[in-house]
């Protein structure tokens, strides 16, 4: 089954969004952060209307392993954040309730899917079946998008073809594809400036969410299929 929302915790709160946009994630190994770090920067450059929830500051520039290490150090961590000249806002959510106040605040949450390691030989010789996408590049569908319509915002996800089949793409959720950082600027910026539209979506995203993609839908989805089979 695919992923799906707490719907006691990701529900919209009514709040103001005072985010025009947000991420919540962790940058992880040093191959990983280079891949997202593009988009990274690209949320940045929207200063103190962007909040990304990672493991370090942005406006510092990638460093070399043992001076990232005591930058993303979680001991040192809230001393950095009452720093005020960082480029955007940044902290890490202590938990999923946090996390929900993270995206009740924004306007649009973006969403990363592929993932890079050294364990993809590995997995490509147990699952060949596992999906891969045209760039050679694993990647996993992750509760953000669906956590995302749960509390209102905007959905702004990378694109992958199990997408097609939970949300009407471009009409309930827009996605962007991984490594073309114009179109993702360009999407940014566009639904930043269309308030109407972007909230027709993110509404229409929260419908389809509510009834088809909470845990308790998915619960009932289960036992459906089982009813079937039996």
């Amino acid at each position: 089954m695919p992923p799906a929302f707490d719907e006691h915790l990701f529900r919209n709160e009514g709040l103001e969004r005072i985010y025009d946009i947000s991420y919540i994630g962790q940058l992880g190994p040093e191959r990983i952060t280079k891949m997202y770090w593009p988009y990274m920067k690209e949320m940045s450059s929207f200063g103190k209307k962007a909040m990304l929830s990672i493991d370090r500051p942005m406006g510092v520039p990638l460093l070399p392993k043992p001076l990232e290490k005591f930058l993303r150090s979680k001991k040192r961590r809230k001393v950095f954040q009452k720093m005020p000249f960082w480029k955007c806002h940044w902290y890490n959510p202590e938990d999923e309730k946090a996390k929900a106040m993270v995206i009740n605040q924004s306007k649009i949450h973006v969403g990363m899917n592929r993932v890079l390691g050294n364990w993809e030989e590995c997995l490509k010789k147990r699952l060949p079946e596992y999906p891969i996408d045209h760039h050679g590049l694993f990647y996993q569908m992750k509760m953000r998008p669906f956590q995302a319509v749960g509390c209102g915002a905007l959905a702004l996800n990378e694109y992958c073809p199990e997408l097609e089949n939970l949300f009407e793409i471009g009409r309930e959720i827009i996605t962007f594809e991984y490594g073309d950082i114009s179109e993702f600027r360009d999407k940014l910026q566009w639904y930043l400036r269309h308030d109407q539209e972007r909230e027709k979506i993110a509404l229409a995203g929260y419908n389809r969410g509510i009834k088809q993609h909470t845990f308790t839908a998915r619960v009932k989805q289960i036992f459906d299929m089982v009813r079937k089979k039996l």
